[in-house]
C-alpha cells in the first residue's frame, strides 16, 4: 500500500506520454542529419560514400552502449537513466551546431549521439513496462515507438524551414534545446512504475535460476528468428533516416523544401501502418490467438508487404509519384517489427532480466544501422542518381524476404516458455 501512495491516479498515461515525447526527440536527432545531408555534402565536400560512412557512424558504439546500459537498467533506476541519456544527446548536437566540419569531428558527434540513443527504445520500452503487465503492453508499446514516427514527421518540415532561414546548423541547436526541455519536465513528473523485477512468480517458480546463464533465453530459437525480424524491420529505419531525404533530392530531384515535406508524408504512412499493425495483433491476442500467430505471423505479413512494395518501385518502373509512395510503404510496413518483435522480446524473457534481453535484442538488430547507410552509400557512389538508390531498395526487399521467412519457421514464444519451464522444472527437482 505504501508504494501506491507514490503516485498520483493516471501517472502512468503521464509517463508513456512523456516516452513518446522522449522518443520524439530521439528520432528527430536520427532524422536531422540526413534531412541536412544535401547541403552538408556541398558545404564541406562530402562525397556520398564519405557521407553514409559518417551516417553509418553513429551506430558504431550504439550496440555496445544499448547493451551495457540494458544490464544496468537491472538494477538502476530506469528514471535516472533516461536523464542521463537525454544529457549526451543534447550535448552531441552542440558541436555540429558551433561549426565543426572535419570528417572527423562529425563522426565524433554522432558516435557520441550514438551512444546516448542505443540504449533509449529498449530503455523506454523497459520504463514503460514497470507500469502494464504483458496483455496490456501492445498500444503502450506502439504509442511509445509511434513517438519516433513523429519525431521524423516533425523533422521534415522543421528543418527545411530552419535551414533555408538560418542555415541548416540551427537545426542541431533547436533539438538540443528540446531535450533541455524534456528533462525539466520528466524531473518533475517521471517516476519509476510499481511492476519491479523483485519477488516475481516466474522467480519463485525457478524460472530465473533456470535462466541464469542467459544462454536459454538467447539461444532458443524464437530469440534468433525474432532477432533477424527486428534486424531487417531496422535497416529499413536506417534508410530512411540517413538516405530517404538524398532519395528525394539527387534521386527525384526535388527542391530541399519540398523534399522536407515529402519526407514527412512518407514518414506519416508508417503511423496508420504501424498503428493499425498493433491493434491487429491486440485484437488477435484477445480473441484467444497464441502470440506466434498474433505477434511472429503478423510482423512476418508486414515483412513481406515492404518487399512487395519496394520490389514494385524498383522493377514496375512507376511514375514519380507513385514511385515515391511505394518506396514509402515499402520501408513503413516492416516497422510494426519495432512494436511486436519487442513484445515477443519481453515475453519470453524473465522479468528480472527484461531489461538486458530487450536491450540485446535491440543493439544486436540495431547493427543494420551501421551497414545499411555503407551499403546505400557505395551503390550511390558506384552508380550516380535513381540506379544506385534502387539497387540499394532491391537488397532491402530480399533482406525483408528472407527475415520474413526465417521468423516464420523460428519463432514461437509459447513453445520456448514451456521450455524455459520445464528446465525451471528439472532446477526445482
Amino acid at each position: 500500500m505504501e508504494n501506491q501512495k507514490k503516485y498520483f491516479p493516471g501517472q502512468r498515461y503521464v509517463v508513456v506520454l512523456l516516452l513518446f515525447l522522449f522518443m520524439v526527440i530521439n528520432f528527430a536527432d536520427k532524422a536531422i542529419f540526413g534531412l541536412v545531408a544535401v547541403p552538408l555534402m556541398e558545404e564541406l565536400a562530402i562525397s556520398p560514400q564519405q557521407f553514409g560512412t559518417i551516417a553509418g557512424s553513429f551506430f558504431f558504439l550504439f550496440a555496445i552502449s544499448g547493451i551495457v546500459v540494458g544490464f544496468v537498467s537491472n538494477t538502476v533506476s530506469s528514471r535516472l537513466l533516461l536523464v542521463v541519456l537525454v544529457v549526451i544527446w543534447s550535448v552531441a548536437q552542440v558541436p555540429i551546431a558551433m561549426g565543426v566540419s572535419t570528417i572527423v569531428g562529425l563522426m565524433a558527434c554522432r558516435i557520441l549521439l550514438g551512444v546516448g540513443e542505443g540504449p533509449a527504445y529498449p530503455l523506454a520500452l523497459h520504463a514503460c513496462y514497470k507500469w502494464f503487465p504483458d496483455q496490456e503492453r501492445t498500444w503502450p508499446t506502439a504509442i511509445v515507438m509511434q513517438g519516433g514516427q513523429v519525431g521524423m514527421l516533425l523533422a521534415g518540415p522543421l528543418v527545411g524551414y530552419l535551414a533555408i532561414s538560418y542555415g541548416w546548423r540551427s537545426v542541431f541547436w533547436v533539438t538540443a534545446a528540446a531535450g533541455v526541455l524534456w528533462l525539466i519536465v520528466w524531473a518533475l513528473l517521471g517516476k519509476d512504475g510499481p511492476i519491479s523485477t523483485v519477488k516475481t512468480p516466474e522467480a519463485a517458480s525457478g524460472l530465473a535460476a533456470a535462466t541464469r546463464s542467459y544462454r536459454h533465453v538467447l539461444l532458443n530459437r524464437s530469440f534468433i528468428g525474432n532477432l533477424l525480424m527486428y534486424w531487417v524491420s531496422y535497416w529499413c529505419a536506417a534508410l530512411v533516416f540517413t538516405w530517404l531525404p538524398a532519395y528525394l533530392q539527387r534521386g527525384l530531384k526535388f527542391s530541399p523544401e519540398t523534399a522536407g515535406w515529402l519526407f514527412s508524408l512518407c514518414i506519416f504512412v508508417a503511423i496508420p501502418i504501424v498503428s493499425g499493425g498493433s491493434y491487429l495483433s491486440n485484437r488477435l491476442l484477445r480473441q484467444g490467438y497464441s502470440s506466434r500467430v498474433a505477434r511472429c505471423q503478423v510482423t512476418v505479413g508486414f515483412l513481406l508487404a515492404g518487399a512487395g512494395c519496394l520490389l514494385a518501385a524498383v522493377y514496375l518502373s512507376p511514375g514519380p509519384l507513385a514511385g515515391i509512395v511505394l518506396i514509402a510503404l515499402g520501408l513503413s510496413f516492416p516497422q510494426v517489427g519495432f512494436v511486436l518483435c519487442s513484445a515477443i522480446s519481453a515475453q519470453i524473457s524473465p522479468v528480472e532480466k527484461r531489461g538486458s534481453t530487450l536491450a540485446i535484442t535491440n543493439s544486436l538488430s540495431t547493427t543494420a544501422g551501421l551497414v545499411a547507410p555503407i551499403v546505400m552509400g557505395r551503390f550511390i557512389q558506384a552508380e550516380p542518381g535513381m540506379a544506385g538508390f534502387h539497387h540499394g531498395f532491391a537488397l532491402t526487399a530480399i533482406l525483408l524476404l528472407a527475415g520474413a521467412v526465417v521468423g516464420f519457421i523460428l519463432v514461437d514464444p509459447a513453445r520456448t516458455l514451456s521450455k524455459l519451464q520445464g528446465k525451471a522444472m528439472g532446477v526445482m527437482s
